[in-house]
């Protein structure tokens, strides 16, 4: 009873303060100390020290779509164990897909990603053949978008940080202010929910208005295997994850890229929603949200069961867990690393991932630290360049009597610096005077404004001028 009667009235003390609009460490701790009896309060908190989560997630990317700057992508889902040691501030991934091989039918895709404090690691079978080492370790812009994707999705991680750190928390009003890109529904739709590989016929989730400017184009024939008009997908998914933000307490905890605001229930003490901002390579600053929803109590802990990350507003993410385990057994090694494999930490690279955390994710094979780049002289004046480590993303350097061209920038503004720093010392004195972009993708398309900044000529398709231009003139960043 006298829990009980705490509770209400440090709530009813909380809305005072929301109702007048104080703002002062005092009343951050205050909300602190709510949102933690909100997952069930300090000693379950302080006795979590690991949990296992199954869940099938479906991920949405930009930039993959048919159309320059249009459709989003949605990934087939897969099955979704994440275990968190938190003491060992380690995690483990086991993802389970089918995927539509090109062959026709489908494979069976299993893969371990685990990460140890700032070490990566991942177990799979490469299906491009890239990389033909089953064991390997991550690149620490991988591992560090993957650790910071996880610290997202769960709370319990954040709030746990803020017990043991409390100065982590601010009063500075910027993690809510500043607003990043947001995509327009011309830009989300039509959404590829299935492509055949054989052929690249997509099925599509469409508007009407949509349908009527593409159809009949050869383009339309080649592309579409079948199309489903739902005009308020977008919407959907924009209501399912908006709160009003004026009705929550808000805490908001310093960060190394931007300051990441809980939003909090001051009735429930759960927190609704956290937002922040990261880089794209494509759209510059960008908003992350996160919603967490249809809570269940675990042993004693709150868990949401449903949780939506948007970027820009469109879907990112969307976790539908299915079984939550507290402070489960594990095997003695079930979290250690591949034997004979050694991680190499990478600061530059690390901070970089953080940054550009969901840009990675989307695009895992490409990367976004500096490489270091390798070469192949197909034949005089002619040369092959590629990354290191590998990004699946090739670029072809060719020299003319006045200048080079070069052909494919990679996917982002590093890399371009560095083929940039390549040429001049390969051929010195001879300007790179056009750069053709194979195709609109983003992991494809993402690094040209090195070259733009530079003199070089950009040579795309016509219906594609838009998108380059975006990117060219996008504004300032205020986070990298």
């Amino acid at each position: 009873m006298k829990q009980k009667l705490f509770r209400f009235t440090l709530i009813s003390f909380l809305l005072g303060i929301f109702i007048t609009g104080c703002s002062t460490n005092n009343n951050s701790t205050d909300v602190l100390e709510l949102a933690i009896d909100g997952l069930g309060g300090h000693e379950a908190l302080d006795n979590l020290n690991a949990y296992s989560i199954k869940s099938e997630r479906d991920e949405y990317i930009m930039g993959q779509g048919p159309e320059t700057g249009h459709g989003l992508m949605r990934l087939a889902a897969p099955d979704v164990t994440v275990s968190h040691d938190l003491d060992g501030e380690t995690v483990r991934i086991d993802v389970v897909t089918n995927l539509a091989a090109r062959a026709g039918g489908y494979i069976k895709r299993e893969s371990t990603t685990l990460l140890v404090g700032n070490a990566g690691y991942l177990s799979e079978d490469d299906l491009f053949g890239i990389v033909p080492e089953r064991d390997k370790p991550l690149s620490s812009d991988k591992t560090a978008a993957a650790k910071k994707t996880e610290r997202l999705l769960n709370p319990h991680i954040l709030l746990k940080e803020l017990m043991a750190q409390p100065d982590l928390l601010t009063n500075q009003p910027e993690g809510i202010s500043t607003k990043g890109y947001q995509y327009s529904a011309e830009e989300v739709f039509p959404v590829t929910i299935d492509r055949v590989r054989q052929t690249g016929r997509r099925t599509l989730i469409a508007t009407q208005e949509w349908l009527k400017g593409s159809q009949g184009s050869t383009f339309h024939e080649l592309m579409a295997e079948k199309i489903e008009i739902d005009p308020d997908w977008f919407k959907r998914w924009q209501e399912s994850t908006n709160i009003d933000e004026g009705e929550h307490l808000r805490l908001t905890i310093k960060d190394e890229v931007y300051p990441i605001t809980l939003f909090i229930s001051p009735e429930s003490g759960r927190i609704t929603k956290l937002k922040t901002m990261e880089w794209d390579v494509i759209y510059g600053d960008i908003e992350l949200e996160v919603i967490f929803d249809q809570w269940q109590r675990i042993d004693g802990i709150d868990f949401p069961m449903l949780v939506k990350i948007s970027q820009g507003g469109a879907p990112r993410l969307e976790v539908r867990r299915s079984l939550i385990e507290v402070n489960p057994s594990q095997d003695p090694d079930y979290f250690n690393p591949p034997p004979s494999v050694v991680y190499k930490h990478n600061q530059a690279a690390a901070t970089r991932g953080k940054y550009l955390s969901q840009t990675i994710r989307m695009f895992t094979l490409a990367g976004a630290a500096r490489p270091e780049l390798g070469s192949i002289e197909l034949e005089p004046g002619v040369d092959l360049l590629y990354a290191l480590p590998v990004d699946g993303i090739y670029t072809m350097v060719v020299e003319q009597e006045k200048g080079v061209v070069v052909i494919e920038p990679g996917m982002n503004d590093l890399k371009g610096e560095e083929i940039i720093r390549w040429i001049g010392e390969r051929y010195p004195g001879k300007p790179v005077t056009h750069l053709i972009v194979s195709h609109h993708h983003n992991d494809h398309g993402g690094g040209i404004r090195p070259y733009v900044a530079n003199g070089t000529t950009l040579v795309v398709h016509n219906t594609a001028t838009d998108f380059y231009q975006g990117q060219v003139n996008r504004p300032k960043s205020t986070v990298l």
